[in-house]
């Protein structure tokens, strides 16, 4: 596991006002990193039901 923290995180709200954050942490299985991270995005709208547009992140980690 990789454990990430998500930050400067913009969500897809439909324009609605919703309290969601702008920093995460969380874990990831290491084999489902990519170039991108889509998938720290897609574990973000899976958790908080929301489409992620944008983020930064940071490995808080480091991989063995």
């Amino acid at each position: 596991m990789i454990k990430i923290r998500a930050y400067d995180i913009v969500w897809d709200t439909d324009g609605k006002k919703i309290d969601l954050p702008v920093v995460v942490e969380l874990e990831v299985e290491e084999e489902d990193l990519d170039e991108d991270y889509t998938c720290v995005a897609d574990k973000l709208s899976d958790i908080y039901g929301w489409c992620v547009s944008e983020l930064k992140w940071d490995e808080l980690n480091e991989r063995n």
